[in-house]
């Protein structure tokens, strides 16, 4: 999730699903845990990868 992230940061959670084959919710659940961990952050609308 994290390279996919880095290589685009404005990727949307749809592109998320088709790419990895997770749910929607499961895409959710572990943006926000990436999150909590501030190993990503919502910048100007775009993920940053932090680590």
């Amino acid at each position: 999730m994290l390279d996919l992230i880095k290589k685009t940061p404005s990727v949307k959670q749809a592109e998320l699903v088709e790419q990895t084959g997770k749910s929607v919710r499961s895409i959710k659940r572990i943006i926000d845990s990436l999150k909590q961990k501030q190993y990503i952050r919502r910048v100007n609308g775009k993920l940053e990868v932090l680590v």
